[in-house]
């Protein structure tokens, strides 16, 4: 009888241990997913001009005596209130036309 209940606890023991190991590499794995992907998005928001959201971030970056972004269609300057896109494109304030900033 004595050897019965050795061989049940010891299944109870493994059967807890394979479930402890399954867990311990799941959740590891997540981790590493999700550390993976907050590395990525802080790359993406270290290039210039790719997801700041302003101008104003992209203009504070470059010399003080470097030329102003300025509209295609109507010439006027871009402000601190501009709005950036992902692509490097800034919508004008007066008109309302896109113009990239890495273009001339």
């Amino acid at each position: 009888m004595n050897i019965m209940i050795y061989i049940l606890v010891g299944c109870f023991a493994l059967a807890f241990m394979v479930i402890f190991a399954a867990m311990f590499f799941t959740s590891a794995s997540v981790f590493r997913i999700f550390n993976r992907v907050l590395d990525e998005s802080e790359k993406q928001s270290r290039q210039p001009g790719v997801g700041t959201g302003r101008v104003l971030d992209v203009v504070a970056r470059e010399p003080h005596k470097a030329a102003s972004y300025k509209c295609r269609s109507c010439g006027a300057l871009a402000d601190s209130t501009a709005e950036l896109s992902a692509k490097g494109e800034f919508r004008c304030n007066y008109c309302n036309a896109w113009t990239s900033i890495y273009e001339p």
